[in-house]
């Protein structure tokens, strides 16, 4: 079914009802003071046939784009790139293109239009401004009609402005493409190293459009409801159906400093914030895991560890703390309760790659329980969870007794995390 152009009286309400709205909350929010200053020259400023120009006006100072230059540089003056993402030719890695047809593109320019841009995006009739002034000439001459009544213009003037609209729409305002010694460049060769001009100079952009989608996936990812209660079970050691999702070794750039809003409309909707994923390479454990023999328990091992010596201090610490016996005190402590557990269960896991068997060697000397957790072998029927708690209180426990009083109610606390732990990865069959 086509779109029906709204007709010229309804439009000219909608912008009337869009203009004095505005007004409205301005004073809604203004001080006494003000108002008494600025009441009338307010109101003046949000009559149509002054704000209307003022609005195009402004409007000619932002880009809709895709890429802009302001997120290498706040600074920078350089072009801005307004792409057609869907019509992009797609390859094997992530990058713009992978958004699709239904991409949103940035609008950056000055800081104080905002007014402008929400006047293009306002909707009548269940479609926006800018899009009904672009689909059909009816509808164009529209809205030339409604803004000759409004603004008390001829028509020439307000054909211009709907042009403006429809042009910032289209992301056509983009100019011919210009650097700033601000950005990145780059000279790439193309062909003949020899013949400076097969050098063309490369200008890396912030991609806007597709950092937006990232950060919002990242931080629905990390701060939804769903991945915050399954982060929780699992310290806990509760079931928990949904996986805990999480970006390793990430880093938070702030872009915009106190003016986030500077660099783009999209930049400011998130304060700034832009997530950056970790560029490493891989950290191979090169150490060729061996048999555990001529030891009496896993626990000198695995108390051995970096990770696990500096979490334990870390946690002896705390305790020594004269901390408030508060909600936020208990969760840190739990925490690296839970951190501890999550080491054990990555030091278990690496001895259950040794081919099975190797705790039948008589060199090995550990308890039935632990080899039984270490060596996993199917016709095994050895209870190992309870017994494995014990051993993890113990050993927490003895690295704490010598700086800290520890006795039994430490001891039971430190065994029921850890039943609790080890019966739920029985039970998810992790273990």
């Amino acid at each position: 079914m086509p779109n029906i152009a709204p007709d010229t009286q309804e439009i000219v309400e909608s912008i009337r009802s869009f203009i004095n709205d505005r007004f409205d909350k301005k004073i809604k929010f203004a001080t006494e003071d003000q108002l008494r200053k600025s009441a009338e020259s307010w109101r003046e400023k949000h009559k149509p046939e002054n704000w209307l120009p003022e609005s195009i006006k402004c409007l000619r100072m932002v880009q809709k784009s895709t890429h802009i230059a302001k997120g290498v540089h706040p600074q920078a003056s350089g072009s801005n790139l307004y792409a057609d993402l869907g019509e992009m030719p797609e390859y094997p890695v992530v990058g713009s293109f992978s958004l699709g047809k239904n991409f949103l593109p940035d609008i950056t320019g000055a800081a104080s239009v905002g007014g402008s841009v929400s006047f293009v995006n306002m909707e009548i009739s269940g479609r926006s401004l800018e899009a009904i002034c672009k689909e059909s000439a009816d509808s164009a001459d529209a809205v030339t009609a409604a803004l000759c009544v409004l603004a008390k213009v001829d028509e020439e003037t307000a054909k211009n402005w709907v042009s403006s609209i429809a042009d910032f729409s289209n992301g056509k305002r983009c100019g011919r493409p210009v650097t700033d010694g601000k950005e990145k460049q780059v000279y790439w060769c193309a062909e003949n190293p020899l013949d400076e001009n097969s050098f063309f100079l490369l200008n890396p952009l912030y991609p806007s459009s597709l950092m937006a989608a990232v950060c919002e996936k990242i931080e629905s990812d990390l701060f939804s409801d769903k991945n915050k209660n399954a982060r929780e079970d699992r310290k806990k050691g509760l079931y928990n159906p949904d996986d805990v999702i999480s970006y390793p070794d990430y880093c938070l750039l702030k872009m915009g400093g106190s003016n986030p809003q500077n660099i783009s409309k999209f930049v400011s909707s998130r304060n700034g914030k832009n997530y950056l994923l970790a560029s490493l390479p891989p950290a191979w454990d090169t150490k060729e895991t061996r048999p555990l023999f001529f030891t009496k328990s896993l626990f000198r091992k695995w108390g051995g560890e970096k990770e696990v010596r500096e979490t334990l201090q870390k946690l002896q610490d705390l305790l020594q703390k004269d901390l408030a016996a508060n909600m936020h005190t208990r969760r840190k402590r739990d925490n690296m309760v839970h951190d501890l557990l999550d080491y054990l269960l990555e030091f278990i896991l690496r001895y259950r790659e040794i081919p099975t068997g190797w705790t039948d060697d008589s060199r090995c000397t550990l308890p039935d329980h632990q080899k039984a957790v270490l060596d996993y072998q199917e016709e095994s029927r050895v209870e190992w969870v309870q017994p494995l708690a014990q051993d993890f209180a113990k050993h927490i426990n003895s690295y704490l007794r010598d700086n800290f009083p520890v006795g039994d109610p430490e001891y039971l606390y430190w065994y029921s995390l850890a039943e609790n732990y080890f019966s739920y990865l029985t039970r998810e069959c992790v273990l």
